[in-house]
């Protein structure tokens, strides 16, 4: 037993939930970024904020936004010019996409919502783990770890998963 959406709900909602999960989504892509870089490098994923790899100036907040700051930059480097990846883009817009995906499928399949978190964590931790593994033939134990104890406190808390 858990929060489910009514029918009543879900005619008023579901569009700006469904909104909400694709920029919560770009904004976790963000953070994923970083994680995909330092976690091989195994440097924090906490400190230092986000910088240029190139030249290491930090990125403002304006310098931040998921997708518009890459646009708006034109894939450069506000002070040293060089080209950003569109990797960083592509990877915010994926896990956008997913966690939308994943919220409609969610209500669709009249999952109860206490099944969201886990499934946006593992399709996250997933995601991350296949973009190391391709750039650089690893998969990081904090990734396999960190999945692995949150699948066994996802079967223990909630049974039904």
């Amino acid at each position: 037993m858990g929060i489910t959406i009514t029918d009543t709900m879900l005619p008023q909602a579901y569009p700006f939930i469904a909104f909400s999960m694709f920029v919560l989504g770009a904004c976790i892509g963000s953070f994923l970024n970083v994680v995909i870089c330092r976690l091989p490098q195994h440097q924090s994923i906490i400190w230092p904020p986000s910088r240029c790899p190139e030249c290491g100036h930090q990125l403002s907040a304006l310098e931040n936004i998921p997708v518009l700051s890459w646009l708006f930059l034109k894939a450069r480097c506000r002070k040293c010019k060089n080209p950003i990846s569109i990797r960083y883009p592509l990877i915010e817009l994926t896990v956008a996409c997913l966690f939308a995906a994943i919220w409609v499928r969610t209500v669709q399949a009249d999952l109860p919502l206490v099944f969201l978190p886990g499934l946006l964590f593992f399709t996250t931790a997933l995601l991350a783990a296949a973009v190391i593994d391709v750039q650089h033939g690893v998969i990081p134990n904090k990734i396999t770890y960190t999945g692995f104890i949150a699948a066994l406190l996802a079967a223990l808390l909630i049974p039904a998963s």
